[in-house]
């Protein structure tokens, strides 16, 4: 049974941060709610999904015998991996508000390309540079939803 909490902790918590914030743009213009619903609606169907199939393989597992073994190295180090993302999106969420959202994005994209273990330098700065520029002109430009500025106003 703890096999199979584990497999679906990380999209309980997702599920749940993201309920949070459907519930917070409920509270705002219905233009707000334009991108919002329907992912959320996309990652309610995908959790579902996600636990029967997780529920399917849990059982496959202990039916062989395989559900006692013990955890390897590998899914530890992906327990680990995903405990990072979520505290580091923890973070970000904290400190949106206050330093702004371009520089709290960049830092985060940067920190979870980290995570996954990208080492190259080009990538490590391009990539959240260029990621966020793209959501900044999408969010504030295309969609005109204002973002935290923080306390150096952009």
């Amino acid at each position: 049974m703890g096999s199979l909490i584990k497999k679906l902790a990380l999209p309980a918590i997702v599920l749940l941060w993201s309920a949070a914030y459907f519930i917070e743009v409920a509270g705002y213009s219905k233009k707000n709610q334009y991108l919002i619903k329907p992912v959320f609606i996309v990652m309610v169907i995908l959790f579902v999904v996600n636990t029967f199939t997780d529920i399917r393989e849990w059982r496959r597992e202990q039916e062989s015998g395989k559900g006692a073994s013990q955890i390897s190295q590998e899914e530890k180090q992906v327990l680990l991996k995903s405990l990072l993302v979520v505290v580091s999106m923890a973070v970000y969420v904290i400190l949106m508000p206050h330093i702004g959202f371009i520089i709290t994005t960049a830092v985060l994209l940067a920190v979870l390309l980290l995570i996954m273990q990208v080492r190259e330098f080009l990538p490590l700065i391009l990539l959240p540079l260029i990621v966020t520029g793209i959501l900044y002109a999408v969010f504030k430009t295309g969609l005109h939803i204002p973002l935290p500025a923080g306390f150096l106003g952009f």
